[in-house]
């Protein structure tokens, strides 16, 4: 019903197709109409006698005159015209472009706007003189089947910008082209005409940066034209970068190819695109081409290049990169300054850790000559024999002092050491040191003279360390003096500071010893060549001492001449403050063996890993004592719990377990937090023994120690018990009018406290907690009052007077063991007997009743 095509064949036969209807052929030569059957076709034409080529709305088809059958030769193409070109059909198509295809190899090559068509909608096609002309909805063109090349017209002579009708062409006479068009019929001789000659620019639209136009967008916009921009710059944060161009003057069809350099491997494929796209840019400098051609390609119309500096962040500049490599390096090296420090510390810390072992070591077993010293010295000896032991006892002495330099070095390393300051008369204080050394240098032949430029000096200083600083520069000057020679001391005070300089006129020390004088166990070489005995940590101990009062020591010398130390200290008028309640009272647990007992049956303890000091021990103290022996203090933990001697004694380096944490053990347990302690110590720095005191130990003996002292330590903190649990007796049993202590108050507070425990005597919830709600004190100060007027925790003084109260009841009322315990406010009838039978010797039920 709607004819699209009417064609003639080579029989001269008429053809005719369209959509609803049937493909009908008219036969000339009968004169009649042929059917083939109803197809829907665009576009008919000849193939041979016994077959058409059919252009159909889905692609084409191939139609055998002589059967009637169809077959399908290409789909996905809606067909509008064709020509067959020997075995080629080339076909135009709506969308597709130029579409070639070859009906022996079945093989399709595709021509669209991307190749130079004015448009991808084809309507109409012929050949004419080697070449296509196509009619398109965007004016006429010329393809070369054998190069692809196609040429466009200017729009000025009606050959472009018309859309041109399905089918509507035909070739006159006189070789002129007629076609149809939506503006009516276009006629021209297409031998007369002329290529495009397009003219024109490329125009820069805009420029968007992270989605914004420059025009507002960066750095607050611009105020030059896009179109004038020939540089751009950006920040390390513009990511994202797109251009928009436009074609500027009579361009027809124009085409765009772009090159970015340093980012695009090739040219783009020319094309109508006009958007430029590229994100990520890496900093540095780009230079972006672009071109602009015509509809065919065939000329190059204009082309432009923009510089695009894209600025890196502040971390990939060169200043940066400078700076960080420099960090990096300086890093580098102090790393690795440190690391060879750290090893030549801990190599020190070994040689010191060995020395202060060894000299722990050497501690005790100076005492294991000491005391059998102190236990000849009460024999008859005679004259020589005095004397020798006189000699051993003053040799004893020194190697103390030099053990305690070893260990004094030892926490000075590792930063325990702290200075004890009072104020002195500097001047006076070296006179007398000076002085100590009178009769050793005379012994050398040599001569000290001291000089101050003040009488008088007041400034603060650790004595003892200051002793030790004078005394090693002394011993220094004096060891490495000539005979006859003379040793200078220089006192020099004033309102900011003082000096003290010790000279010396010996051997003296090289320039290059000079740089390693202060470092641990150095010894020049003409120090160790002379044989005179030295350990190297004299003058480093020396020096960390002054470094402890913030002060420098400096050295000048020269070979064979002498040398002087000096010494600079700032004034100080600080005074190291000492509480009376930092040192801890001798306890007094109150743990009693039998009434009848003599001291000299209580049992006591000796933690030692040393075995010859163990065995001296306890045979000086078995005499007296019921003695048992542990190696360690988690060996004496398991004794104690099961002996639950009267008193320990025990060293603090220890294996497995040392003397302080034994004691901090034995006195946070309940059971035997009762039980006095006495250590045992090379250590001889106060501030090892305050750490002991506070921990709960009772009294402190430093290694040599005379085994007398010890064993009457024992029999006081024995006795001291011993008394005031009769004092607490009586006051329990309200026979005590006079007072306990001289201090009125004091007398006051313990015996406000044992009312609180005796009103509470039945309550088996009443704790140290509860004693000091119910004393209107602190349980700190509580504490610390309790433990320094009755030498007792309040824990301990609260089981004492219980167990007071509970032997009373045992022994005058008619009671049994579980109803006293109850009313004494013990926990259970079992911890009851346990500690009743070991406070006074027997079991509850053995007590008599009176």
């Amino acid at each position: 019903n709607f004819v699209f095509d009417i064609y003639r064949d080579s029989r001269d036969n008429i053809w005719i197709v369209g959509v609803r209807g049937d493909i009908m052929c008219y036969e000339r030569s009968t004169r009649t109409f042929r059917n083939f059957g109803e197809y829907s076709v665009h576009v008919i034409r000849e193939r041979s006698e016994s077959e058409m080529i059919l252009g159909v709305p889905h692609g084409l088809s191939l139609l055998d005159t002589r059967t009637g059958n169809t077959e399908i030769l290409l789909s996905g193409y809606l067909v509008h015209d064709l020509f067959l070109l020997g075995d080629d059909v080339w076909m135009c198509t709506v969308g597709g472009g130029l579409v070639r295809f070859n009906l022996n190899t079945r093989e399709v090559m595709q021509y669209t706007s991307e190749a130079g068509l004015p448009s991808n909608f084809l309507n109409s096609i012929i050949y004419l003189n080697g070449s296509f002309w196509l009619g398109t909805e965007n004016g006429v063109c010329r393809f070369d089947p054998g190069t692809a090349q196609v040429e466009t017209f200017p729009s000025g002579r009606n050959l472009s910008g018309m859309s041109y009708n399905r089918g509507a062409v035909s070739i006159k006479v006189d070789g002129q082209l007629i076609w149809g068009t939506n503006q009516g019929a276009v006629l021209f001789d297409p031998s007369r005409v002329s290529q495009s000659n397009s003219k024109g620019k490329i125009y820069v639209q805009d420029i968007l940066v992270l989605g914004q136009s420059i025009r507002t967008g960066i750095s607050g916009g611009i105020t030059i034209p896009v179109d004038n921009i020939r540089n751009l710059e950006l920040n390390h944060i513009h990511n994202s970068l797109n251009f928009e161009v436009l074609p500027l003057g009579e361009v027809f069809g124009a085409r765009f190819s772009w090159f970015l350099e340093g980012i695009d491997e090739d040219w783009s494929t020319p094309s109508g695109n006009r958007t430029m796209n590229y994100t990520n840019l890496p900093s540095g400098t780009y230079k972006l081409h672009i071109k602009m051609y015509d509809n065919s390609l065939s000329t190059l119309i204009d082309q432009r290049i923009i510089t695009i500096v894209k600025h890196p962040p502040f971390w990939e500049s060169p200043w940066f990169l400078v700076i960080v490599s420099f960090v990096l390096l300086s890093a580098f090296y102090f790393s690795l300054k440190y690391h060879i420090n750290l090893i030549t510390q801990l190599h020190s810390e070994e040689k010191i850790r060995f020395f202060a072992n060894t000299a722990h070591d050497m501690r005790s077993s100076l005492t294991l000559i000491k005391a059998p010293i102190e236990e000849l010295s009460k024999e008859n000896l005679s004259d020589k024999g005095k004397r020798f032991l006189d000699i051993a006892r003053d040799q004893v002495a020194v190697l103390n002092a030099v053990i305690s330099d070893l260990m004094d070095f030892q926490k000075i390393d590792v930063g325990k050491e702290k200075l004890v300051l009072k104020k002195l008369d500097l001047p006076g204080f070296f006179r007398k040191r000076i002085a100590m050394f009178d009769t050793l240098a005379l012994s050398g032949g040599l001569e000290i003279s001291f000089k101050t430029n003040v009488e008088e000096y007041i400034s603060s200083i650790d004595e003892g360390k200051m002793g030790k600083i004078i005394d090693n520069l002394l011993s220094n000057a004096i060891k490495y003096s000539l005979r006859g020679g003379q040793i200078e001391v220089i006192f020099n005070g004033e309102s900011s500071g003082w000096k003290l300089s010790v000279t010396d006129h010996g051997m003296g020390i090289s320039k290059n010893a000079q740089k390693l004088l202060f470092r641990e166990f150095y010894r020049a070489d003409n120090a160790v060549n002379s044989r005179i005995v030295g350990s190297g940590i004299g003058l480093l101990l020396t020096k960390k001492y002054v470094v402890l009062h913030g002060g420098k020591i400096s050295c000048e010398s020269e070979l064979n001449k002498g040398s002087t130390f000096t010494i600079s200290i700032p004034y100080n008028d600080e005074v190291t403050e000492i509480a009376a309640g930092e040192e801890p009272k001798v306890s007094i647990i109150a743990q009693e063996e039998d009434q009848e007992k003599s001291a000299g049956r209580y049992s006591v303890m000796i933690v030692e890993d040393n075995r010859d000091l163990l065995d001296f021990l306890k045979e000086a103290l078995e005499d007296e004592f019921t003695v048992m022996t542990a190696g360690d203090g988690m060996e004496a933990l398991k004794i104690v719990e099961e002996k639950q001697p009267d008193l320990v004694v025990s060293d603090v380096v220890m294996p497995n377990m040392g003397g302080f944490e034994f004691c901090k053990a034995l006195k946070s347990d309940y059971e035997t937090s009762h039980i006095p302690v006495i250590l045992l110590t090379a250590l001889s720095d106060r501030a090892d023994q305050m750490r002991g005191l506070g921990l709960g130990a009772d009294d402190y003996l430093i290694k040599p120690f005379d085994s007398t002292l010890l064993k009457q330590k024992i029999i006081s903190i024995i006795n001291n018990r011993i008394k005031l649990r009769d004092k607490l007796l009586m006051l329990v049993k309200d026979e005590l009018d006079e007072p306990i202590l001289s201090n009125e108050l004091n007398d006051k507070f313990v015996k406000r406290a044992l009312k609180v425990v005796k009103d509470n005597m039945s309550n088996r919830d009443f704790n140290k907690e509860s004693f000091a709600y119910e004393m209107n004190v602190s349980s700190s100060l509580l504490y610390k009052k309790i433990k320094s007027l009755t030498g007792q925790s309040p824990t301990d003084f609260i089981r004492v007077i219980r167990l007071t109260h509970a032997y009373e009841l045992l022994k005058s009322q008619n009671l049994t063991v579980t109803e006293v315990s109850e009313l004494c406010g013990f926990s259970s009838i079992g911890y009851f007997s346990t500690v009743f039978r070991k406070y006074y010797g027997k079991a509850p039920s053995d007590i008599p009743k009176s």
